[in-house]
């Protein structure tokens, strides 16, 4: 029999983003939010506007966090499906 080799791979943390807001209630919203791979630092964008919020954030990573892999909370999707909308990021 061959030897039995152990496979091991890194694996860096992701960032997430999710959005601070009650569910159910879209116009409850507060801010998007991303959380660093520690998890002790949290970067918010609360202007009131959650589209221009969640664009700037998702512009700040690529810019700011080019090598980090951003996850997205279950808070992302159901906030768009709460307040209906739909989104495109150029």
């Amino acid at each position: 029999m061959g030897r039995k080799e152990s496979l091991h791979y890194e694996f860096n943390r992701p960032c997430l983003i999710g959005i601070d807001y009650e569910e159910f209630h879209p116009e409850s919203y507060r801010a998007v939010q991303i959380e660093m791979p520690d998890r002790n630092q949290v970067k918010r964008w609360g202007s009131g506007d959650p589209d221009a919020d969640l664009a700037e954030a998702l512009r700040w990573f690529a810019y700011e966090q080019p090598t980090q892999i951003l996850g997205f909370r279950s808070s992302v999707l159901h906030f768009l499906q709460d307040s209906n909308r739909r989104v495109a990021v150029a």
